[in-house]
Parts: structure tokens; C-alpha cells; sequence
């Protein structure tokens, strides 16, 4: 991910055009969630999908979180930062790994270069996921603006999370946590 592509923003983020391309279902009482990502999940799309699982483990749920991507071309390092933080506290809480299910070839690649494939069920509970997907009243994701320095943090935090995963991952990413570590002291104290 170049620095350009880390933050397009000045004040804050508009998220409506893209937020819309993740959907979510919470299902069985709230015991399963289920979040369709349709063409790109992104830095900007991320921050909507983490507070939608921070929300529903803040209530004890879910035992199981399916992950659709029959729909999604690919993902930045920031999603897939924030698919290791979900996967990371589903099994935390004792729950259920994570289920990313209809992965095409290209995310499986990269979900498998970063190590999340070895966090995280892919493509693995095809006959689960088909019957949940099947039932699941999916909705455009709550979301909000989010202040630039919110989306730095939430940008550094997902970095942060892919290099515990792996340690290939703190060389790939280090000038990316580099140049967010520092964007996010200027944003803090701004001379």
C-alpha cells in the first residue's frame, strides 16, 4: 500500500459512495454475523466493518462471524488489517474462527502472503456459509464520518495488527507504520 493510497483525506472522510459496499446480518439472536463486501475492501470501508464487530462483541456476540466475498475484487492492507482484529477476537472470546467464504483466487493469495489464512476458516464451511448467506437480511453497515486523525489511527492500529499476525509482515509494512506513526503526531501537535 503506497502512502498515497493511506489517507486521501483533509478534515474528515465521506464514506457514503463506499460504504455501502459492505453489508451486514446479525442473525440467531445475535449468535452469528454475516458481512457481504462487494468490489474493494478498503481503508475506508474498514472503519465501519470494525465498528460494527466491535459493537456486537461489546454485547458477547457473535459465536460465529461469516465473511462473504463472492462480490469483493480484492482488499487493501487496512481491511485485511481489520479481518486479523476480528478473527484475533473471535478466538480472544472463545468463539468461533472467523469464516471468509466465496474468496477468489487473487484475495485468497493475498489473504495467504499476509498469514490471515492461517487465522481464519477461508473458503473452508462453503455449505455453512451458503445457508446463512441464504437467510441473511443483509443492510448497508452503520457508518459516520470519521476525522482524519481517526482514520490515521484506525489505518495504524490495522498495520499494527497484520505484523503480531506475521512476522514477514513488520518488513512488508514498516515504512507504511512508519509514515502513519508520524502523520498521526502531526495531527496530534501541529506546529
Amino acid at each position: 500500500m503506497g502512502r498515497s493510497a493511506v489517507m486521501e483525506s483533509t478534515e474528515t472522510t465521506s464514506r457514503d459512495p463506499v460504504a455501502t459496499n459492505v453489508q451486514v446480518a446479525v442473525l440467531d439472536d445475535g449468535r452469528t454475523a454475516v458481512v457481504r463486501v462487494a468490489g474493494r475492501g478498503n481503508f475506508m470501508n474498514s472503519v465501519p466493518l470494525k465498528k460494527f464487530a466491535d459493537r456486537l462483541a461489546r454485547k458477547g456476540h457473535p459465536e460465529r462471524f461469516i465473511m462473504d466475498l463472492a462480490e469483493c475484487e480484492t482488499l487493501d492492507s487496512t481491511f485485511m488489517g481489520v479481518l486479523a482484529s476480528i478473527s484475533l477476537l473471535q478466538t480472544r472470546n472463545g468463539r468461533n474462527r472467523l469464516v471468509v467464504c466465496n474468496v477468489n483466487p487473487h484475495v485468497q493469495k493475498l489473504l495467504t502472503t499476509l498469514g490471515l489464512s492461517r487465522l481464519m476458516d477461508v473458503n473452508g464451511a462453503a455449505n455453512t456459509c451458503a445457508a446463512d448467506l441464504a437467510r441473511a437480511e443483509l443492510a448497508p453497515v452503520e457508518d459516520s464520518e470519521v476525522s482524519h486523525t481517526e482514520q490515521i489511527s484506525h489505518t495504524l492500529e490495522a498495520h499494527k495488527t497484520l505484523t503480531r499476525v506475521d512476522g514477514d509482515n513488520a518488513v512488508r509494512f514498516q515504512s507504511v507504520i512508519h509514515y502513519l506513526e508520524k502523520s498521526l503526531e502531526e495531527e496530534q501537535d501541529p506546529k
